[in-house]
């Protein structure tokens, strides 16, 4: 198994509309909003240096995705950088993908012809998961983060993963487990033949600034 060390950018908060009084919709508008710009103020970010790391995961959010002025403006978005759309990993949830296949799906399949890769976290949270290994080209899978937490004492839990990584590793899609905030959930992972983890076990998550100032990227 490959220890996976992502960037993640100072400035990639989650962002929330707190407040009983917000209206449903602002909160809606606000959260696309700050969506778009954040990913323009990374993809654009003045760091030179940034066109060096490997992997920048950027998530996106359902509210996001279903905006059409906002896919079109992400599309623009990566055609106009000067980072190689090989290094930007987008990371949708599963349960987005299934519920809006055609629409998302083939926004997302246009960000793959640009070069950018694709990852689909939560994997294992619905039995209809598997369909989208057959309908849609996926390069990693994530699997949902309450299985990777229990697999050392749910023995359905690994049974389950087991066969999500089998299924995926003959599709070609390399598999993601994390946080690993254990040694026997490390240890479990490694027995599997899961592809590549991420937290606490593997690393500290580390701001853009200090990541680029060390030096050391990527994959180990």
């Amino acid at each position: 198994m490959k220890e996976l060390l992502i960037t993640q950018p100072d400035f990639m908060e989650t962002f929330s509309c707190v407040g009983t009084d917000c209206r449903e919709h602002c909160c809606k508008g606000q959260s696309v909003t700050l969506d778009r710009n954040r990913y323009q103020k990374y993809i654009k970010s003045p760091y030179a240096d940034i066109k060096r790391i490997a992997i920048n995961q950027i998530s996106v959010t359902e509210l996001a995705l279903l905006k059409e002025d906002f896919r079109q403006s992400l599309l623009t978005l990566v055609q106009q950088t000067l980072l190689p759309p090989q290094s930007l990993y987008w990371m949708i949830d599963e349960s987005t993908l299934l519920q809006y296949p055609f629409a998302i799906g083939s926004f997302l399949a246009k960000l793959q012809q640009l070069g950018c890769k694709l990852i689909v976290k939560e994997f294992g949270h619905n039995l209809n998961d598997f369909e989208l290994l057959a309908e849609h080209h996926i390069d990693y899978l994530k699997f949902n983060s309450e299985l990777v937490a229990h697999i050392h004492l749910n023995q359905m839990d690994e049974v389950l993963i087991s066969i999500i990584n089998g299924t995926a590793q003959r599709a070609n899609i390399a598999t993601l487990a994390g946080p690993v905030e254990l040694p026997p959930t490390l240890s479990k992972l490694i027995d599997i033949g899961v592809d590549l983890a991420d937290g606490t076990m593997i690393g500290r998550t580390e701001p853009l600034s200090e990541v680029l100032n060390s030096g050391y990227f990527a994959i180990k």
